[in-house]
């Protein structure tokens, strides 16, 4: 038996969201990860970075989305 992919070659998805500090948060809480890179602002302006990343791991997920 042969089925059908229901998404044609070449098809395009898009998805956009603001990540919020909620967002950050709370994926801290689930993951355990406390990193001061993602959580605390005073930190990060010391850094080259200037303000605080969000997780690499919550990125990927958000890539996951349909």
């Amino acid at each position: 038996m042969t089925e059908e992919f229901p998404i044609d070659i070449g098809a395009f998805v898009s998805f956009s969201k603001t990540v919020s500090e909620s967002d950050v948060y709370g994926f801290a809480g689930i993951t355990g990860d406390f990193a001061p890179n993602h959580l605390n602002e005073e930190y990060m302006r010391k850094s080259g970075y200037v303000a605080r990343i969000a997780h690499g791991a919550l990125m990927v997920g958000y890539m996951s989305t349909p």
